[in-house]
């Protein structure tokens, strides 16, 4: 059956299920990086910052229990391989590669400047601190992107490269948020290496190392408080 006959043969209830958990996987990560924005004349940068880490595991423990659910009520089989000892050595590989070959690559679409206002924010932050972030954003944008939108919308429509095109300007646009406009270009690229290398492998867990290990080796070099 191919994806809308997949959709329509949906009842109702399921069908507000899937689309609460894309609607969360897709754009909850805006609204965290938002709401931790607009909180941070009051919170502070540190106060802000922590809100937003605890928003983005209560995100990502939401959508694992919505997964649990659509798996447990409707039988929906999840793609993800079983993590094995490769997803390990291969995610870290990966998030060398990300962070040292192609990051300078997509940074050389972007005006400097561009990234100042981002970097400004982070330069602010103790660095546990901008470590903690770097691998909760590593663990939980996978979780949304990649584990949960990118699995679904494939498992829906029957098309990985469906998937991709939703997920890769749905990854984008929630760093606009933080780092605006200007690094668009940046996270395109580098989401659609992190959408792509999840449809080669299908493995959260590498997925998350190699996003994980890119950011901590990105934010590292920025300092820190």
């Amino acid at each position: 059956m191919h994806g809308g006959g997949r959709w329509r043969g949906m009842g109702g209830r399921r069908r507000r299920i899937e689309a609460a958990g894309l609607l969360l996987a897709l754009a909850g990560p805006a609204g965290v990086a938002a709401c931790s924005q607009l909180l941070l004349p009051l919170l502070g940068g540190l106060g802000a910052a922590l809100l937003g880490l605890l928003l983005l595991w209560l995100l990502a423990t939401g959508l694992i229990g919505l997964a649990r659910r659509l798996a447990g009520r409707y039988g929906v089989a999840w793609g993800c391989r079983p993590p094995g000892w490769w997803s390990v050595v291969l995610g870290i590989a990966a998030g060398l590669l990300l962070q040292f070959v192609l990051a300078p690559v997509a940074a050389a679409w972007v005006v400097p400047a561009a990234m100042e206002p981002g970097l400004a924010l982070l330069r602010d932050w103790p660095r546990p601190l901008l470590v903690a972030a770097a691998l909760s954003a590593g663990i939980v944008e996978e979780i949304c992107y990649r584990g949960y939108a990118q699995e679904r919308l494939a498992g829906l429509t029957g098309r990985m490269g469906v998937a991709a095109l939703v997920v890769i300007p749905g990854f984008a646009a929630a760093h606009v948020v933080t780092w605006g406009v200007g690094m668009l270009p940046y996270f395109m690229i580098t989401g659609a290496a992190l959408t792509a290398l999840y449809a080669w492998r299908r493995d959260l867990l590498l997925n998350m190392l190699a996003h994980g290990t890119a950011a901590v080796l990105g934010v590292w070099s920025v300092g820190g408080a």
